[in-house]
């Protein structure tokens, strides 16, 4: 199983799905169209291979690279929500706890590049979750006062990009360049505005730019004490 295509099409097997119950239960962030696209090429991958491989239950280090063994590390509620089609209202985003990858700030950035393969190496430590959160979900640790008062230097933010975002949500994105801000959607009749939480900040309401992506939704701040 030297290729992406190959090992997605024998994860997918495993699991007894087909391509549209797969995408389904991954909670429909890429299409059926997609999928079968990633099980033709040999490509080098997808940005959502933690989900894939999480609704497979597979390794999604075997799964991204082809090293370790296919069933290594994998979680027991997908083995319970593939058993029927009843259960696939059971998405990826909101159902484990466990410990999530912290990631440099240039990291985020890559993370929502379109072919960016998310790899365990990639994170310099982990931290634990104590909310729900899919398998995507990363740590970021804030940098500056943009976000202050709610928000302080230091804290780790918990970013789960499986969720949709709403208005008022605070999320990542990232802008055509690559770089990754971290900002409070507001979404208006007159438009998609990113806004610092900091009422000192400079230009702390701005317009959406052309081009950006919003990389996760924030679902839990904390300061790691010990």
């Amino acid at each position: 199983m030297n290729t992406y295509a190959s090992r997605l099409k024998l994860a997918r097997k495993h699991a007894g799905l087909t391509q549209s119950q797969l995408t389904e239960l991954c909670g429909n962030v890429f299409t059926q169209q997609n999928l079968s696209l990633l099980e033709k090429t040999d490509g080098k991958g997808s940005k959502f291979t933690l989900q894939i491989a999480n609704a497979c239950g597979v390794n999604p280090d075997w799964l991204a690279t082809g090293f370790g063994d296919m069933l290594e590390q994998t979680p027991v509620f997908s083995r319970q929500v593939s058993q029927k089609l009843g259960d696939y209202n059971v998405k990826v985003g909101n159902t484990i706890k466990g410990k999530c990858p912290v990631i440099s700030w240039v990291r985020a950035g890559d993370m929502c590049a379109p072919e960016h393969v998310f790899s365990f190496n990639d994170a310099e430590e982990w931290r634990e979750c104590p909310v729900p959160h899919s398998s995507s979900t990363f740590v970021l640790v804030v940098i500056g006062d943009s976000m202050h008062p709610e928000y302080i230097e230091g804290w780790d933010i918990f970013v789960d990009p499986t969720i949709q975002p709403n208005h008022n949500d605070d999320v990542i994105a990232r802008d055509e360049t690559g770089k990754a801000t971290f900002k409070r959607l507001q979404i208006t009749p007159e438009g998609r505005y990113l806004l610092a939480l900091n009422p000192e900040h400079p230009e702390r309401k701005i317009k959406v730019p052309e081009g950006t992506t919003i990389c996760g939704v924030v679902i839990y701040s904390g300061k790691k004490r010990r």
